[in-house]
């Protein structure tokens, strides 16, 4: 019997040795387990995936506005380099892709361009699909700060606009517009008829409640206007059957900003009136005529649509023209607004 219960012992010792050897020897056969991607396989992403990816994933956090100028640059730069892979691109592939769009002559253009494109690839380092960020050391073209309009300037390009063969008229009404009020040149195109509140002479306003800072100040941006733009924004309604925005172009379509920089650009041209102004310097000629007229920082910002007063050293500037020049040749700007 002790015999017997051995063997079977010795028996039962071997098999399970037998087993254990066959799965260590079938361990090597079987699928191998789940690997974290490395930096290797991530650096073979070529810029289109990459562009798609944060598309996808980085980009939902920002506003429409960026999303749109986002794709806009992405597309053009995808339509370059997309297929390379993203661990070679170089700081001079940016330098071609701004080589290869000499349109963009705009600072802020350029800088756009280059934001973006930088803000892809900081996401990608931060997702560890590079080590590094190639763009890092690129950087924005320095803007030039904007001056304010002067009343030469103005008077000019309002004579201009009676002499622009189809757009003349709509375009001289919205640009009286953004020198009485100081409004923002987005603000005064998305201007729509049920936003006017027009009962008082004397406290005629534009009530927005989708604005540029509606989310920081939580509160209505109050577009307001003197009798005289009133009676403008009156003139306007007379011809009018139905509600929608107040400022159309010839077509009777609302304005664009391109439609409205182009148009802006032939009435300046025909002017005779350097470049650098722009329908963003009546904001600028606005605010320095408020300062220069002895107006308080509070209310210039509340006028300008700030929630605080630190943007009204920015926009005001001293005027170059005196205030008695000012006064002067302010009779000539309501003699254009008459003539629209």
């Amino acid at each position: 019997m002790a015999s017997a219960a051995h063997e079977a012992a010795r028996t039962q010792i071997g098999t399970t040795e037998v087993v254990n050897a066959t799965h260590v020897t079938l361990a090597g056969y079987g699928p191998p387990p789940p690997q974290q991607p490395t930096a290797q396989a991530f650096s073979e992403i070529t810029v289109s995936e990459l562009c798609e990816r944060y598309k996808r994933h980085a980009c939902q956090q920002h506003s429409e506005r960026w999303k749109y100028e986002a794709a806009w640059y992405l597309k053009r730069f995808c339509s370059l380099f997309g297929d390379l892979p993203i661990s070679q691109m170089r700081r001079l592939h940016l330098d071609e892709f701004l080589e290869a769009n000499p349109g963009w002559e705009s600072p802020s253009t350029r800088s756009s361009a280059i934001r973006v494109i930088k803000r892809v690839f900081n996401w990608a380092v931060e997702r560890e699909y590079i080590a590094s960020n190639p763009f890092a050391s690129c950087k924005c073209p320095r803007f030039r700060k904007r001056k304010p309009a002067e009343v030469d300037h103005i008077v000019a390009i309002l004579r201009a606009c009676r002499h622009l063969p189809k757009c003349g008229r709509e375009l001289g009404r919205i640009l009286m517009f953004l020198v009485h009020t100081g409004a923002r040149t987005k603000e005064a195109r998305k201007i729509e008829i049920d936003m006017l509140v027009l009962d008082d002479p004397l406290a005629s306003a534009a009530v927005m409640h989708e604005h540029k800072t509606s989310d920081k100040t939580d509160a209505p941006r109050i577009i307001a206007m003197e009798p005289s733009t009133r009676r403008l924004v009156i003139n306007i309604l007379r011809k009018r059957n139905a509600g929608g925005f107040l400022f159309l172009n010839h077509r009777g379509q609302p304005w664009t900003r391109n439609a409205l920089n182009q148009a802006f650009r032939r009435a300046r041209r025909l002017a005779g009136v350097p470049e650098w102004v722009t329908p963003y310097t009546f904001r600028h000629y606005w605010c320095t005529t408020a300062v220069n007229a002895g107006v308080g920082e509070r209310s210039i910002a509340n006028c300008m649509g700030h929630a605080k007063t630190d943007m009204v050293a920015h926009y005001s500037q001293a005027s170059r023209v005196h205030v008695k020049s000012m006064v002067r040749t302010s009779n000539e700007v309501r003699k254009a607004r008459r003539a629209l």
